[in-house]
């Protein structure tokens, strides 16, 4: 039975994500395609966000899971139409993809000649610029032929930068293409030898992302708290990460906590909560944080994973952090997160994380998204 793949991006999310390409390049082999068998998606996808004094965001879907759930069988390779409104019609029912390359972009395919049916994988993430950086990992046997000849006809530039093929055009809003495209089309670099697009409306953030994929600066695949993040996180179908000093600041919800300090309470709800909050003196700040979910058979599963610098201020955060999740309230409902978010269903210390794991409302993993995007995680709270 056909789940869903949840639609939330829209308008809370500026430029969405969903088709995109992979073509021909060059050079020598980059770093993720030098010993796959000890690599992950995610882990993949670390090794190429630049490791800074900021915190990044990324944003990940694994296609490869999310086809499964679908029921992505051999008899929908007859017709790559079908099996692409298979699983996008799914989106919004039962699933969820917090990275979708031209989801707002119903003409993706035909004019660039693949669909998100063709990627294993794929991730946006940003690093202290507001541009964000797309990997796009097609399945093996992809052909990029098609979409180079494109590029061409279309009038791109090709460059060379770190050894990688670079197609580049600049900003044309009387280009008829470009309407129904995302702007990180403009830059696009293409990694054959790994199945790769890394692309950026930003042709600086571009070339810092190769470089980071020639391993030649530092990555998020070389910090123990990303690593220790994505080790809990393994095999989901799609998460956002935050890592780096600055992860409580990016997720804090203080912006929010006037609705519920002023809210008119006839059923007490906001006195309780507040009481919880006015413990917030006691808590400990993180370095990580994730959201994400898998199925357990017919079940979504999500996980919220926080890090912290060490075991003890991971326990020490347990109760009250565990008691903000259980009696809480969101801020764009108005209502416990029990009623419109998730139910929570156990939580847990591991070393230095901190595990909530919950059942979305409506078995809408979406949802669990959307209250990331919207700051809406009071559990999340720094000092």
């Amino acid at each position: 039975m056909v789940r869903a793949v949840g639609q939330w991006y829209g308008g809370v999310m500026k430029a969405s994500i969903f088709f995109l390409l992979l073509v021909v390049a060059a050079g020598a082999v980059g770093v993720l395609g030098e010993d796959v068998a000890n690599s992950s998606p995610l882990l993949d996808v670390l090794s190429l966000v630049p490791a800074g004094s900021v915190s990044a965001t990324v944003y990940f879907t694994d296609w490869t899971v999310l086809k499964g759930y679908v029921g992505f069988d051999a008899a929908f390779q007859q017709s790559p139409e079908d099996a692409e409104r298979a699983l996008t019609t799914s989106l919004g029912r039962g699933q969820a993809a917090a990275s979708a390359f031209g989801a707002n972009h119903p003409d993706q395919a035909a004019l660039w000649g693949w669909r998100s049916s063709d990627l294993q994988w794929e991730a946006n993430f940003t690093n202290g610029t507001a541009m964000s950086v797309y990997v796009l990992k097609f399945a093996a046997g992809f052909q990029f032929g098609l979409l180079v000849s494109l590029f061409e006809q279309r009038g791109f530039t090709q460059t060379e930068s770190h050894g990688v093929a670079v197609y580049s055009h600049p900003l044309d809003f009387g280009a008829a293409w470009l309407a129904k495209s995302e702007l990180a089309i403009l830059n696009t670099a293409v990694v054959a030898e790994d199945g790769l697009l890394i692309l950026s409306s930003s042709a600086a953030a571009l070339d810092e992302a190769l470089s980071a994929y020639r391993g030649e600066i530092p990555t998020l695949s070389e910090d123990a708290a990303a690593q220790g993040l994505t080790g809990r996180l393994q095999g989901v179908a799609s998460a956002i990460l935050v890592i780096g000093p600055g992860a409580c600041s990016i997720l804090s919800p203080d912006s929010v906590l006037q609705s519920f300090i002023h809210a008119s309470d006839p059923q007490g709800l906001y006195a309780a909560l507040n009481a919880l909050l006015a413990e917030r003196a006691g808590l400990h700040f993180f370095t990580a944080f994730g959201v994400a979910y898998r199925y357990d058979g017919d079940v979504p599963v999500g996980t919220f994973v926080l890090r912290f610098l060490d075991p003890a201020s991971a326990d020490s955060d347990l109760p009250l952090r565990r008691g903000l999740a259980e009696f809480g309230a969101s801020a764009q409902g108005g209502q416990p997160y029990s009623q419109v978010a998730f139910t929570m269903t156990a939580a847990n210390v591991e070393g230095s994380d901190l595990t909530l794991t919950v059942r979305p409302i409506g078995d809408e993993p979406r949802r669990l998204f959307q209250m990331v995007l919207a700051r809406d995680v009071l559990f999340a709270l720094c000092p």
